[in-house]
């Protein structure tokens, strides 16, 4: 998996070996509906990706299909249709 960070980024690659880590936060509101934010560190480094930026679909299936279930961590925030606190 190839991935540049930011807008000024340098691409680097991974493989799904070299993954240490995978953090997956699920934010449920009803503003916005179901937002999701997944983390990954791997050779060092860490890249985070979000619902609405262009390719995510297929780089959560790629994390989720080839990364050891063990080395992710899902958590979940609020409940769906849940309203944003002040």
């Amino acid at each position: 998996m190839t991935v540049r960070p930011g807008l000024f980024g340098t691409a680097w690659s991974f493989t799904a070996g070299d993954v240490t880590k995978v953090v997956c936060h699920i934010n449920h509101n009803e503003a916005v509906g179901t937002m999701r934010k997944m983390t990954v560190r791997a050779r060092g480094r860490r890249v985070s990706v979000e619902t609405l930026m262009r390719g995510s679909e297929r780089f959560e299936a790629f994390i989720l299909e080839n990364v050891d279930a063990g080395r992710i961590v899902t958590k979940v925030h609020g409940t769906p249709g849940e309203r944003p606190r002040p």
